[in-house]
């Protein structure tokens, strides 16, 4: 799957799980600034991990993956590709 329609499919989810914030790829999504709190974290990891039909372990999910979209992106595109 290519990074455009990945990160197509990446937005698609932030929308769905905050509808109530506008997601650009200057958002940060986790750390100190970040727009998700922990549970919001974990149910949009899960339903990344159901829609791109991957399993995401503990250990590959850390903070510096789940940054910003772009991170998101590149680290599911790497992990699409295993």
């Amino acid at each position: 799957m290519q990074r455009v329609a990945i990160k197509k499919e990446v937005f698609a989810i932030l929308n769905e799980v905050l509808p109530e914030i506008v997601v650009t790829e200057e958002v940060l999504l986790l750390g100190p600034k970040g727009i998700l709190d922990s549970l919001t974290a974990v149910h949009l990891v899960n339903r990344i991990a159901d829609f791109f039909k991957i399993d995401l372990l503990a250990e590959d999910l850390t903070l510096d993956s789940l940054t910003s979209v772009e991170t998101l992106v590149e680290f599911l595109a790497k992990k699409i590709e295993e």
